[in-house]
């Protein structure tokens, strides 16, 4: 989870280090907030959801290993849903998270927002969570 103030509709928030780019995630704001996951160096993209440009938002990106999906929330609401069940996506616990940039050199830019408030959870939280710890940030 994670609070964004874009000032640009392009830039890259959250993804994981690999460097054959068979295996991770990018979140990122592509004239709206969404998700890419890798899987064998393909990439497989969530729809878009429209953030209000300087204006913050809550951004929670759910990963539930039991379910092999991905949610997305914006302000608590349920926004996107990916399921990588027929996706080989993992990642490890020693890959590196980078915060403003993609790994991929071809990838770099510029952030274009400000983050604050990155909290990430051990276990898979569900909306209701989302909605108690939300207001402990906004």
């Amino acid at each position: 989870m994670f609070q964004v103030y874009p000032n640009s509709y392009t830039g890259k928030y959250l993804s994981t280090t690999s460097p054959t780019l068979k295996s991770g995630f990018l979140i990122g704001n592509y004239n709206g907030i969404q998700l890419t996951i890798y899987n064998n160096g393909v990439g497989y993209t969530s729809g878009k959801t429209l953030l209000q440009r300087f204006k913050w938002s809550h951004i929670a990106l759910v990963f539930d290993p039991d379910n092999k999906e991905v949610n997305i929330y914006v302000n608590a609401k349920h926004k996107n849903f990916m399921s990588y069940a027929l996706l080989d996506f993992h990642t490890a616990k020693t890959e590196a998270l980078v915060i403003g940039k993609s790994y991929k050199s071809e990838l770099a830019s510029s952030i274009g927002a400000t983050i604050d408030d990155l909290v990430i959870w051990e276990s898979t939280l569900t909306s209701g969570d989302i909605k108690v710890h939300i207001s402990w940030v906004l």
